[in-house]
């Protein structure tokens, strides 16, 4: 979902709250009416946006993130345990080369 939405020109950049709160959104889930609440509410209809903008709908349960499979690559990873070398070396990459799209694309939205 997140590698879909930083290539689509469709949205717009994550800040770093925002960021923060994708990457926490079922480890501190927030109820009642507050602000953290719409903040994560928000975050949830825009990966919902993701999901049918990318025709992905079905494919990740929003709810449910911690209980679906790790996969890279066609293999299935534990989730409570160190990948081998060479899959987290891949993995690692893959960080780095979208980061560096995310910073260019930034980059570029901001001069142009």
């Amino acid at each position: 979902i997140l590698h879909y939405r930083l290539q689509s020109p469709a949205f717009k950049p994550w800040a770093a709250p925002e960021w923060r709160r994708v990457l926490g959104l079922e480890i501190h889930p927030t109820s009642g009416a507050g602000w953290a609440s719409q903040a994560h509410e928000q975050i949830k209809a825009d990966l919902t946006l993701c999901l049918t903008e990318g025709q992905l709908q079905g494919t990740v349960n929003l709810a449910s993130l911690s209980e679906m499979p790790v996969v890279w690559w066609g293999l299935t990873l534990a989730a409570n345990q160190i990948p081998p070398a060479d899959v987290a070396q891949q993995i690692l990459w893959e960080l780095f080369e979208v980061n560096f799209r995310y910073d260019l694309l930034v980059l570029d939205r901001a001069c142009y």
